[in-house]
């Protein structure tokens, strides 16, 4: 999707008086999980946290393309270079590895 889609859709949704503008079907899948089911989405969210395991789910889903890849972001943006790593086909490192 090029920077043209992208202000087209906005555009149109403004014209359409649309608060919210949802590019990809994950997001909306997730805001609508996130609506609908609060205290659903908020338990999982905070288990995948509590139990250590969000960052690599997200990661995963990052890239598969189903969320936005944050190594994806406008110049000058600040990046874990671990996490680039990952999102480009490595792997995680372990806890209690240093660098």
């Amino acid at each position: 999707m090029t920077a043209h889609d992208i202000a087209e859709k906005v555009v149109r949704a403004v014209e359409k008086n649309r608060l919210y503008v949802f590019l990809q079907l994950s997001a909306k899948i997730l805001w609508m999980n996130k609506r609908l089911l609060p205290k659903i989405y908020f338990s999982l969210l905070s288990f995948l946290y509590r139990h250590e395991i969000a960052e690599p789910v997200f990661m995963l889903l990052a890239r598969n393309g189903l969320i936005w890849r944050p190594y994806e972001r406008g110049a000058g943006a600040e990046l874990n270079p671990v996490r680039v790593a990952f999102l480009q086909g490595g792997t995680l490192p372990d806890k209690n590895q240093s660098f």
